[in-house]
Order: structure tokens, then sequence, then C-alpha cells
């Protein structure tokens, strides 16, 4: 059976089983329109930029900074000090002045919210790929191309007149642009490939089923397809926090509600008397296993047993008495049985 057919055999059985279980199409659709919008404009500018409002009022500018350019900021950076003040003046329009005096807790605060906007831009690092089959990519890599991949010290100008700097091209573009001449290579190949069959088809045989697998494989390089998207995108799991089990919470009503649960002896509390129970039995097996076998060894205390040193020539001399049968080895009743058992106390007065 062929790859193909197996792997359509263990899908069937996935999807009967449960543990497949198909995406929604408006749910994916949902996905793919949020995180096309984000890319494109994290693309086409270089990065999301938001204003930055304290108070109800804009005070400058905001972005999240692109792990490539941390990596710069920290290799130009002194000390962890120098470092929080490069990445405030990268990721935000404020002046060195207006950094300088601020609060500890205002940079803080500054700080904490451009590593949560960071954090945003990262999660659409999986989706590229999936960006990278559609129209909307296809428009952005033909209209500008190595302009959005390819930059160093990009200067944005926003509403106010305030130019924003952008150090370098984020690791999204440049796997982006990857992406897109692949793509666009594997489609010169497929057309190459599909116009060489039809020129030998008259003089080759059983040409039909290439032809097949070529058209398939065009029609799996069309923009918008949506595979791209059901293989990355999955369902949000949803948690019943009152099924009966512990739930790590720290909020006042999960603390309440596992208090509840443990009053009420939930699934967690009966398996937890049922894992101490367990162990108490264990712990009582192993105790009686010991104890029979000081039993069958006679009872507690020291047993005595006889040893002798031989030398190399007496041990010879043994062996040849054994080969001859002169001398019967101890059976293994007798090696069972051994010597009596001394008590410690006889044996503290045989050396007193």
């Amino acid at each position: 059976m062929s790859n193909r057919g197996e792997m359509g055999l263990d899908l069937m059985r996935r999807i009967n089983s449960g543990e497949l279980k198909k995406l929604p199409s408006e749910y994916v659709e949902k996905i793919r329109s949020q995180v096309c919008e984000a890319l494109t404009e994290f693309l086409d500018f270089g990065a999301r930029i938001r204003p930055l409002i304290v108070g109800g009022e804009r005070v400058g500018w905001c972005r999240g900074v692109h792990l490539s350019e941390r990596k710069i900021l920290s290799r130009w950076s002194m000390n962890l000090e120098e470092f929080t003040v490069n990445l405030i003046t990268a990721g935000t329009t404020l002046s060195l002045d207006y950094i300088n005096s601020l609060s500890g807790n205002e940079i803080h605060s500054l700080v904490r919210l451009l590593k949560e906007m960071s954090e945003y831009d990262l999660t659409l690092f999986p989706y590229v790929y999936a960006f990278s089959t559609t129209s909307v990519s296809n428009r952005l890599w033909n209209s500008r191309g190595s302009l959005i991949s390819g930059f160093e010290n990009r200067e944005v100008s926003l509403p106010d007149g305030v130019k924003m700097k952008i150090l370098i091209s984020s690791d999204h573009a440049r796997f982006w642009a990857v992406m897109c001449k692949q793509h666009d290579g594997a489609v010169v190949r497929i057309e190459n490939s599909m116009n060489a069959a039809l020129i030998i088809r008259p003089w080759v045989k059983n040409i039909d089923g290439l032809n097949a697998e070529l058209r398939n494989e065009a029609r799996s390089l069309r923009f918008d397809n949506v595979e791209p998207w059901e293989n990355i995108v999955s369902l949000e799991r949803v948690i019943d926090v009152n099924d009966g089990w512990a739930h790590a919470d720290d909020s006042l009503e999960g603390l309440q509600r596992e208090l509840k649960g443990m009053m009420s002896n939930d699934r967690h509390e009966r398996l937890i008397e049922a894992f101490e129970r367990q162990q108490r039995e264990q712990a009582e097996f192993q105790k009686e296993k010991y104890r029979k076998i000081v039993e069958e060894r006679g009872g507690p205390g020291i047993v005595g047993e006889k040893v002798e040193i031989l030398t190399d020539k007496e041990v010879s001399e043994r062996a040849k008495q054994l080969k001859k049968g002169k001398i019967q080895p101890p059976t293994r009743e007798k090696l069972d049985q051994g010597d009596s058992p001394i008590d410690s106390s006889e044996r503290i007065k045989k050396y007193g």
C-alpha cells in the first residue's frame, strides 16, 4: 500500500475514534482573517505600533521589540540598566530626558508593556507559513518583496510627525521571504513538469497517473487554500473547573471552590484517600515479607558462619580430589541450613 493510502487510513481511524476533530470552517476563517491582518501590518511597517496612553492622553508611541533587535541591544549594552534604557528608547518614541525622569514603578510598567507586546508579536510566528499561502501575502510579496525582509534602521513616520526607528527586520519577515521564494519555485517546477508531461504524452504509456499527481500538487499550491490553516489552528480546550478534580487557581473564587471540594469529598479527595490506602497496604506487605525472611533465618541476631581460607596449592589439590570423586561437594540442603544463629549477647561474651 502506498504512503498516501496509509496516511488516509490513519486519518480515517483518528476521525472515527474521535481523536481528530475537524475544525469549524467559520472558526478557521476567523483566525485566518485576524492573523492576516496582524501579519500584513507587522511585515509592511516592520512592527505593530500603538499609541502610548497615560492618564487618557497620548504621550508617545510604542511597539514590540523584535528578538533580533534585542540581541543587538544586548551586545551594545554594558549592564542591565543600560539595556533597559536602550530597550525603552527602541520600543517607544519617548526622549531620553523623559525616560530619565520616570520613577522606578513607571519604568517597570513600561518594560512590562514592551515585553507583552513583543510576546504578542512572537505568537504570530507559527502562522507565517500559512500566511505565505494566501493571496494577501502574494500581493505583499510582489509589491514590496525584499524591502520587507531585508532592511536596517527603518524610520516609520507617525501621524503627529514623530518618527519611530526600527533597527533591523524581524525573523518573521526573513522566514516569510524564504517561504514566498520556495512557493514561487514550487509553482514554476510544477508548471514545467506539466508542460513536459504534455509534450511526451504521445510516446509514454500510463502518463495520466503522473498528470493527475501534478494537478493535485498544483491544486495544493493555490492561494487561499484552507488546508495549511487547519493543520496549525487548534480549538481552545475548555476546562470544566467543576468536574470534581483539583485545578490550580490562586484567586478567591478558586480557593473557595477547592475548599468546597475538600469538604464534599470530591473525586480528587477520594483519589488521594485511595492512594494513601494503597501505600499503607504496600508498606504492610513489605513488612510481613521481611518478617518471614527473618523467621526463616532463625530470628534476629548475628548468624555465625565458618570461613576456611585455602592456599593456591590446597585449592588445586581439592580440585583434583573432586574430579576423582574422593570428596563430595556439599549438598543444597547443607548450604541452606548453615550454622545455627548466635545471639549477640553470646558473641559479646565470647570476645569479652
